[in-house]
């Protein structure tokens, strides 16, 4: 199921958001996140209070996040091609979805 992030959702995002940063520390970056400048828990409770967090459930908990709106957020401003051109656009930042691999790999043990 995929809902609208609430307030109590804020540590399961932050864990979200530092897996990924881990991992690209630890490999490659294939994002433009760095840590501690984009995302942060800031931005998360920021794109929580405007209703524009949303975040993937099952019942094992929250599995991913994604903010959807129209505003291009200032870390996207070098990224060629883009720029936004046409306000109308609904924007997709800061998608997550829980790591395969590890489920992968719980599926072997």
């Amino acid at each position: 199921m995929i809902r609208v992030a609430m307030v109590d959702d804020i540590l399961e995002i932050e864990n979200i958001y530092n897996e990924i940063l881990n991992y690209e520390e630890q490999t490659v970056a294939y994002t433009n996140w760095q840590k501690w400048v984009y995302p942060t828990v800031e931005y998360a409770k920021n794109a929580i209070d405007n209703s524009t967090m949303f975040v993937g459930e099952n019942e094992k908990g929250i599995y991913g996040c994604v903010v959807l709106n129209r505003i291009q957020p200032k870390e996207y401003d070098n990224i060629r091609g883009l720029q936004m051109q046409n306000q109308a656009k609904l924007w997709l930042f800061t998608l997550y979805v829980f790591d395969l691999l590890k489920v992968a790999k719980v599926k072997q043990e």
